[in-house]
C-alpha cells in the first residue's frame, strides 16, 4: 500500500479456546506489531474463564471516541479521545484499576460496566474516585 499516508485502527476478537490454539503472551502480540510499520500500535491477549480469548490491537494513539470490553490488563496509555466506554471481564475490578480507569480516560462521558465477579477486598474503606466528566454509568452486570 504504497500510497496510504496513515493508519488507524481498533481490532478486537474473541475466539473459544477449545486447547487447539496456541497459548500467545501479550509480548507475543507485541513482537507481531513491532513489524508493521505505519506507526506505533499496542495489544493485548487476555483469556477468559469461560474457555474465550480476546485480543485487541490498535495504533497510538487512539484516534476513536468509543471502546468497547475493555478488560483488566489494559496499557498504561492515555485515551484522551475516548467518551464512551465498556469494561467488561471474568475477572473482579478492583479499586485500582476504576483509578487507572480515570486517569487513562479524561474525556469519559459514558461507562458501561459488566463484570460479576467480586471484589477481593469488597470491606476496606478507599478513597473517592473522581470522573470529571461522567454523566451516564450503567451497571449491566455486578456483584454487589
Amino acid at each position: 500500500m504504497p500510497f496510504l499516508k496513515s493508519f488507524a485502527c481498533d481490532i478486537r476478537t474473541r475466539n473459544l479456546n477449545n486447547g487447539l490454539l496456541p497459548i500467545l503472551s501479550n509480548d507475543d502480540i507485541r513482537q507481531t506489531l513491532s513489524n508493521i510499520r505505519y506507526g506505533p500500535m499496542i495489544g493485548s491477549i487476555r483469556y477468559f474463564l469461560t474457555n474465550s480469548v480476546l485480543c485487541h490491537v490498535f495504533t497510538l494513539p487512539f484516534a476513536f471516541d468509543r471502546l468497547q470490553y475493555l478488560t483488566n490488563n489494559f496499557p498504561n496509555v492515555l485515551f484522551d479521545r475516548v467518551c464512551y466506554l465498556s469494561i467488561s471481564d471474568s475477572f473482579s475490578f478492583e479499586h485500582e484499576f476504576f483509578i487507572r480507569l480515570s486517569q487513562a480516560f479524561p474525556s469519559l462521558k459514558h461507562l458501561t460496566v459488566m463484570n460479576t465477579t467480586a471484589q477481593q477486598n469488597n470491606n476496606q474503606s478507599y478513597s473517592l474516585i473522581e470522573f470529571k466528566n461522567l454523566n451516564y454509568l450503567n451497571v449491566m452486570a455486578a456483584d454487589i
